[in-house]
């Protein structure tokens, strides 16, 4: 018990104090990018701006972060010889290595928490919606255009085109509508309806109608701009409208499934880190540093290789989102199996370890 609580509260020290120094860093870097231009243009640096950054950061650098904070604890605890005096202890590495994955468990919930609290907010605050132009939705079943669109409920010169249930085509343009609660309140249009052979059966002017269709304004509102700034249930939301009308939800169906999957990198990271654990050699600071960060840059370009693949349709979205995770677990089963059939004693290791010092 004493060992878990000694190498969790190590673990915990060093992933603050390199969450604290590299949000810093960027802290810095950003504001030093942004002054020649704030000086020439005679303006004040955006401080709250920078704060509602913090957040998006700390999501995107978590995994390496936490990668890097579990290297760190390892190299210590390889030069204070921890890690052989818990082998001579009886203790088994993996032993030891099940304390940095629930450390990984702990990192992914928090970023998970943050990104779906902290993070939406930040980002409407970096980014709020602006009024849109063109915003254009399409499905076998339905149409609809609006010239201009401004959030959150708000549309100028509409057209709509619905094939009704019966097959008949109903057609309509309007100059405003607003969206009220379930349904759409138009202001001085036209409608027509033809007969499913192409025929003009009804047409009529109105200065105010109420029209239900399938689309919300959060429809238009997401669809036309980042869908970062979305909740898992806002996604979740849109994914059923769409799927109402008939349109693809590849997009969303990645979406979602990577607000699972990036956090849980920090642990997936973490799993990757195995062979270090059986490492007889001491680790540089410098070693670590660069070893995590190139580690980091191929995960994450496989990583996002894999999502632009699943949005895209040319991969399922299940192996393009989770790849790197698959990746991962394949690679730490098959470095368990040889180690497992490389035939070494545990107390040959240990003698081995008694030699080296």
């Amino acid at each position: 018990m004493i060992r878990k609580r000694y190498m969790l509260g190590e673990f915990f020290f060093l992933l603050l104090a390199v969450n604290l120094s590299f949000l810093a860093l960027f802290l810095v870097v950003q504001i030093v990018s942004d002054l020649p231009e704030k000086l020439q243009a005679k303006s004040a640096l955006n401080w709250e701006n920078y704060l509602w950054q913090m957040p998006l950061i700390f999501v995107q650098l978590s995994p390496v972060l936490t990668f890097l904070a579990s290297l760190f604890l390892l190299t210590e605890m390889m030069k204070r010889n921890e890690i052989r005096v818990l082998e001579l202890s009886g203790i088994f590495p993996l032993r030891i290595y099940d304390m940095l994955l629930a450390g990984g468990l702990f990192s992914t919930l928090v970023v998970f928490l943050v990104n779906e609290t902290v993070s939406p907010v930040a980002y409407r605050r970096i980014k709020p919606l602006t009024a849109m132009k063109s915003v254009q939705l399409c499905s076998p079943t339905l149409f609809l255009y609006c010239e201009h669109f401004f959030p959150p409920d708000y549309v100028e010169n509409i057209q709509v085109s619905q094939v009704l249930p019966e097959g008949d085509i109903f057609a309509l343009t309007a100059k405003k509508a607003w969206f009220r609660q379930d349904f759409w309140l138009l202001g001085d249009g036209h409608t027509w309806k033809f007969n499913p052979e192409g025929r003009l059966t009804e047409e009529a002017f109105f200065r105010s109608m109420r029209l239900n269709l399938p689309v919300t304004a959060q429809m238009l509102a997401f669809l036309g701009q980042s869908l970062e700034g979305c909740k898992i249930k806002e996604l979740l939301t849109i994914r059923r409208q769409l799927v109402k009308i008939g349109l693809s939800a590849q997009v969303l169906n990645a979406l979602i499934q990577e607000r699972f999957a990036y956090p849980l990198l920090n642990l997936f990271f973490i799993l990757a880190s195995l062979p270090f654990f059986f490492w007889r050699q001491k680790l540089s600071r410098f070693f670590v540093i660069s070893f995590s960060f190139l580690f980091s840059f191929c995960c994450y370009f496989l990583y996002s290789t894999g999502i632009a693949l699943a949005k895209n349709g040319q991969l399922p979205v299940v192996f393009g989102v989770w790849m790197v995770h698959i990746l991962v677990v394949v690679m730490a089963g098959v470095y368990s199996l040889m180690t497992a059939a490389g035939g070494i004693d545990e107390k040959v290791k240990i003698g081995y370890n008694l030699a080296d010092g």
